[in-house]
């Protein structure tokens, strides 16, 4: 029997438990058995879980911010005011996800006064929409203007340049997947029709201090090398776009 969605809930199962999956008719039993592993290796947060109807897909997304986080220099979505942190909040607020914004302010509410940032750390969560202010400095500035141009496609070559200078081709590129990434999940919580919950997301004092965020930043080393050595086995990309083109080439020069 499929789900039925209940007016104004959530639009699929919060798979969060053993139980829920083995009573799921929709899964196979492989699938149940995968999805009770996930259990442990995604956050246990309602966005997480709520992926957990599709095992696969499920897995699929953590191990693409595994990828992305073990290259991205010690940076976390969770330590404030970094690139991955403020790609999250801004992307919360422009995709209207209500989920995500809460889900970043009860992180950042706690991060803030951990990493001792004080009054001037609570003061910046607030200011998002306002990148020229003088509480960001340039680095926080220009992840804001970069993001924001990005989504709403508002990106020049000057502020493109800007960023090249100041984070290198490489890290360009890993950055612009990353908003791809957030992106995603907003879009799909919009979809999921998920409401921020305080009693149930938080993130008290000491959740994620500096050596917290180390300890999950080290925990996740390495993975995009056994996402490369994962592709390393995979077949070729195979296709006849390279025949076709020879067949057009050729047939256009005997005209």
């Amino acid at each position: 029997m499929s789900y039925k969605i209940k007016p104004g809930g959530w639009r699929l199962p919060l798979m969060d438990t053993p139980e829920k999956f083995d009573a799921a008719e929709h899964l196979s039993e492989d699938m149940k058995e995968f999805g009770k592993r996930n259990l442990s290796m995604v956050p246990p947060t309602a966005g997480w879980l709520m992926l957990g109807a599709n095992p696969d897909m499920q897995a699929f997304l953590q191990i693409w911010e595994r990828e992305m986080t073990s290259m991205m220099e010690g940076d976390m979505q969770a330590a404030p005011f970094g690139f991955m942190n403020i790609t999250n909040a801004v992307l919360a607020l422009e995709s209207g996800d209500e989920y995500a914004a809460g889900v970043m302010a009860a992180c950042n509410a706690g991060a803030v006064i951990d990493y001792g940032y004080g009054y001037e750390g609570t003061v910046k969560m607030q200011m998002y929409g306002y990148p020229d202010c003088s509480c960001w400095n340039d680095e926080e500035r220009l992840c804001i203007k970069f993001v924001h141009a990005f989504i709403n496609y508002e990106m020049t070559d000057e502020l493109f340049q800007e960023a090249i200078d100041a984070w290198g081709e490489n890290m360009v590129v890993l950055r612009m997947c990353w908003i791809c990434y957030v992106w995603s999940f907003d879009l799909i919580e919009n979809a999921l029709g998920m409401k921020y919950d305080i009693e149930k997301e938080i993130f008290p004092y000491g959740a994620w201090t500096p050596e917290n965020v180390k300890m999950t930043v080290d925990n996740l080393a390495g993975s995009h090398l056994k996402v490369r050595d994962l592709w390393n086995n995979m077949n070729t990309f195979v296709s006849g776009e390279e025949e076709a083109r020879a067949k057009a080439a050729a047939e256009k020069a005997n005209k």
